[in-house]
């Protein structure tokens, strides 16, 4: 009888993007949500002495399909999580995964422009706000006037406000990239040549929040624990990184007048890589 059993071409659609999309983990995100998960059982920990089964409530703003909350939910660490999303079909994603294990009554999936206005205005409180991914593409996919205006570190000393008065333990997962954020620090090609990071935790430490820790998501194993990379380059002195690093840029910017002139696109490798990538865990008090 199984033979008769169809399954409706939306749901295969879906199914089919759940399956292409974790086929490999290019970003890191398993090892992040080891780190945010470890993150949040110590800060409920020193918050009430409960790791399991709190009542605490995540919202999760830009979600994705909810990887991190539902990972947050099954290790009963909150007990409802709300994810927002612009994107109804990676929304739809996870819909049916909170079906397919069992907790779709704790999980809520919102389509939603997320910008500063929706976050002073209209985000209700909530124990926990997840932004992985986010914020770094202010200034271009959302909030462009204002980043542009402000310039991208100010914008954030805003939001970092904002998000002091909705929630007591904020996640930041930021990507430092070649062009990404736009109006704030000129990139370095060397990734720890690069300050933007640390530049960003004076951000941070100028705010009402505390710094609890912060990684690059290369950095973080499979377990969750942060372990410092180490690279020959590393012992280089600064000044030839700088020389180095000129050199490399200006290399980029004649290829790309190259490849403008002729119309011929020079191959170039995935430059994904997780070392552009940082997790920022921020509490309130000590």
């Amino acid at each position: 009888m199984t033979a008769y059993i169809q399954i409706p071409d939306e749901i295969l659609q879906v199914l089919k993007s759940i399956r292409s999309g974790s086929s490999k983990d290019r970003f890191g995100v398993i090892s992040r949500s080891r780190f945010i998960e470890s993150s949040v059982r110590e800060f409920l920990a020193k918050k009430g002495g409960e790791t399991e089964n709190s009542g605490i409530r995540v919202i999760d703003l830009g979600g994705n399909s909810g990887y991190f909350s539902y990972s947050l939910l099954k290790s009963n660490l909150v007990d409802q999580a709300v994810i927002y999303d612009t994107n109804k079909n990676y929304l739809e994603i996870g819909r049916v995964v909170s079906v397919l294990g069992g907790i779709e009554n704790r999980m809520q999936f919102k389509q939603q422009k997320i910008d500063i206005d929706f976050l002073r205005d209209k985000l209700l409180k909530s124990d926990i706000i997840l932004a992985n991914n986010l914020f770094h593409h202010a200034g271009y996919l959302f909030d462009n006037d204002v980043v542009e205006r402000e310039g991208w570190g100010e914008y954030m000393s805003q939001i970092l406000e904002i998000f002091h008065e909705k929630c007591d333990f904020l996640v930041l997962g930021l990507g430092f990239k070649e062009s990404l954020p736009k109006f704030w620090l000129e990139p370095k090609f060397f990734y720890f040549a690069d300050s933007r990071a640390n530049e960003f935790e004076k951000i941070i430490n100028g705010s009402k929040w505390n710094l609890a820790t912060f990684a690059r998501v290369d950095e973080i194993s499979t377990d969750g624990k942060a372990q410092k990379s180490t690279s020959l380059l590393d012992n280089l002195p600064k000044v030839l990184i700088s020389q180095i690093d000129l050199g490399l840029k200006f290399i980029i910017r004649l290829r790309a007048w190259f490849e403008e002139k002729t119309g011929v696109a020079l191959r170039t490798r995935n430059n994904t890589r997780t070392h552009k990538y940082w997790i920022y865990v921020l509490s309130k008090g000590s």
